[in-house]
């Protein structure tokens, strides 16, 4: 990949804000279906946000399983390489969003709470299964 240094910058931001924007999906997912199965929130058992929710949270831990990082973390560490930056120099923007992203924690930390978070999603899906058709 042959990229000039803002390109590649800007597209780790990008990369950064797509990966924010994931986990956002999958902890709200969590919130909604939970509720949903309390209040009988029908919508919430829609086929393709709960096989969406699940199959990301699935793959977030078969990661985790693997030993393997994020896709995700990987492009945006490359791209910064590429853009020739040292550590995080990003806006404020994306210096609060990857705050919340990443954190200093043993590997079995996190392989540990994607498991039981996929675990916690195909509870959810079992007990409040997705019905209708493709989309309903």
């Amino acid at each position: 990949m042959n990229l000039s240094p803002s390109t590649a910058s800007r597209l780790a931001d990008a990369v950064l804000y797509i990966h924010f924007g994931i986990v956002c999906f999958i902890l709200l997912g969590f919130i909604l279906i939970a509720a949903g199965t309390a209040f009988r929130w029908r919508w919430t058992k829609n086929r393709l946000f709960r096989h969406i929710h699940l199959g990301l949270m699935l793959l977030v831990a078969l990661q985790a399983l693997l030993g393997r990082l994020c896709s995700f973390t990987t492009l945006e560490h490359n791209l910064r390489i590429a853009a020739g930056e040292a550590g995080y120099k990003r806006g404020l923007i994306a210096d609060f969003i990857s705050g919340l992203l990443y954190y200093e924690l043993p590997d079995w930390v996190f392989t540990l709470v994607y498991t039981a978070a996929a675990i916690t999603a195909l509870f959810l899906f079992i007990i409040w299964p997705p019905e209708g058709g493709k989309g309903k």
